[in-house]
Order: C-alpha cells, then sequence, then structure tokens
C-alpha cells in the first residue's frame, strides 16, 4: 500500500515539475503569439479526444486560427498551414512511463487509467514545447515590426513518420 502511496506522489511531483517547465518555454511572446493561432484537429477515439483536450488548454487557440496540429496518441504530428494545407512542420514524441504491478485488479486498473493519462499529459506538453522551439526559430525580419513571422517549410525530421493514429 504504501508502494502505491509514493507512485501517486512521484506522479504528483511529476505534474508540478512539467507544469513548471511548461511555463517557462511559454514565455517567448512570438511563439505563445503563435501557438494561440493553432487549432487542433479532431481524434475519434477516447484517448484521442484527452491528447485534443490537453493540446488545447496548452495552445489556448483564438479565432482566426492559422494553422491546423494533427496529432496521433503514439506521438506522431504535423502542423500545417490552414489555407494552403502545407505541411510545415512534423515530428514524432515520446513519452514514457512506468507503473508498478499490483495484485489488487482495482488498483491496477486505477493505476492503467493513471499511467495513460499521464502519458498522454506528457504527450502534450512534449507536442507544446517542440511546436515553441519551431516557432521561437523562425527569424523573420517581419516579427520586430509586430506582425507575425511568416513560417517557411521546416524539413522533416529524421524520426518524422508520415503516418498518424486516428
Amino acid at each position: 500500500m504504501s508502494r502505491t502511496y509514493g507512485l501517486i506522489a512521484l506522479l504528483a511531483f511529476a505534474c508540478l515539475l512539467s507544469a513548471c517547465t511548461m511555463t517557462r518555454a511559454l514565455d517567448n511572446p512570438v511563439a505563445r503569439q503563435q501557438l494561440g493561432s493553432i487549432e487542433v484537429a479532431r481524434i475519434d477515439d477516447y484517448s484521442g479526444q484527452m491528447l485534443r483536450h490537453n493540446l488545447e488548454r496548452a495552445l489556448r487557440p483564438r479565432s482566426p486560427t492559422r494553422y491546423t496540429l494533427i496529432a496521433g496518441q503514439s506521438g506522431h504530428f504535423s502542423l500545417r498551414e490552414k489555407s494552403t494545407g502545407q505541411v510545415i512542420y512534423q515530428g514524432r514524441v515520446n513519452a514514457v512511463t512506468r507503473t508498478t504491478q499490483v495484485g489488487d485488479a482495482f488498483v491496477a486498473n486505477a493505476a492503467q487509467e493513471l499511467e495513460t493519462r499521464r502519458k498522454l499529459e506528457l504527450t502534450s506538453h512534449l507536442i507544446v514545447t517542440r511546436l515553441v522551439a519551431f516557432f521561437a526559430r523562425q527569424d523573420d525580419p517581419a516579427s520586430a515590426d509586430g506582425d507575425s513571422p511568416s513560417v517557411t517549410p521546416a524539413p522533416p525530421p529524421a524520426e518524422a513518420k508520415p503516418v498518424f493514429d486516428r
């Protein structure tokens, strides 16, 4: 039983730590502005809806949106410009969680549910962090005038795959 409390305490600490990291990453004003112009595409199943909810909570999309984020539970994602449909950034993130095997079926189911939720939270935080880094790298002279930077197509990262979960 004390192992279960230890696991819960560790998960709570990890949640707090990841929130601090996300807050620092969103201090970039250009990236924050661009994140608000991202609409998250619908993901059909229950876990996909949890991932979408986490992404929308972090991105806080506002109208009108300029980009569409297509994300899968496996960590694959692509950012598309809405006007052209062109993929401007894509990648894959890997969130790893771990639970301890327990004998009680109820506790095992609860631990698995917590693990799934935590993995989806980590996946959404990692995707948003990659998007922040992408927008922060944009060095368009228009950003000095207060305009939003134009985004040029970026080559896909080596780990990117064109197949998405749906």
